[in-house]
């Protein structure tokens, strides 16, 4: 089994880290710019890219641009404002707390803005 790259960080660290990535970026991303931002290989990167899919049951669109492909979350139309009852709050308001770190600072502001612009936070 070859060497990790990052053997310090964890599979499901990964897993949020990337899904947070294409989820709230909203851009498509090379293969390789992920394996860099990750800290691991392609064919991780691609594994994570199908666990995303099958566990969360999002659709991720492969855009092949010459010899290198981009990969990005296909999303859906925006649904009309909806009431947010407490619970549903107070689990805003974990996950806000629980992503900041693994995002890194600039996704992770970018992800927080619709959330001000819709008084959440």
């Amino acid at each position: 089994m070859p060497r990790k790259i990052d053997p310090d960080k964890k599979y499901g660290e990964k897993l949020i880290q990337l899904f947070g990535r294409l989820l709230f970026s909203r851009r498509p991303h090379f293969l390789t710019e992920l394996a860099e931002v990750l800290c691991c290989s392609k064919q991780t990167v691609l594994r994570l890219l199908k666990d995303i899919e099958n566990s969360y049951q999002v659709e991720i669109k492969r855009t092949p641009r010459g010899r290198q492909a981009t990969y990005v979350i296909k999303t859906r139309k925006p649904h009309a404002a909806a009431y947010v009852s407490k619970s549903e709050m107070d689990v805003l308001r974990m996950c806000h707390a629980f992503t900041e770190r693994l995002l890194g600072k600039g996704l992770f502001q970018e992800a927080r803005r619709p959330l001000i612009r819709a008084r959440f936070f």
